[in-house]
């Protein structure tokens, strides 16, 4: 699959490949993020005495 990937980058221009970078480093940033946040709302669910149904 990553090479199928490869084989489409060696035709884009530097510029839209460093777009591509840019775009994908802020996927992954957000990706981290929200699993940080759901992580969060797991430790407070887990320390109460009741969890509701829905975060």
């Amino acid at each position: 699959m990553i090479d199928g990937y490869l084989e489409l980058l060696e035709n884009l221009s530097p510029s839209n490949k460093l777009d591509l970078i840019s775009r994908l480093t802020n996927s992954v940033k957000s990706d981290l993020k929200k699993k940080k946040t759901l992580s969060k709302k797991l430790m407070v669910l887990l320390n109460q005495k009741k969890v509701p149904k829905r975060l």
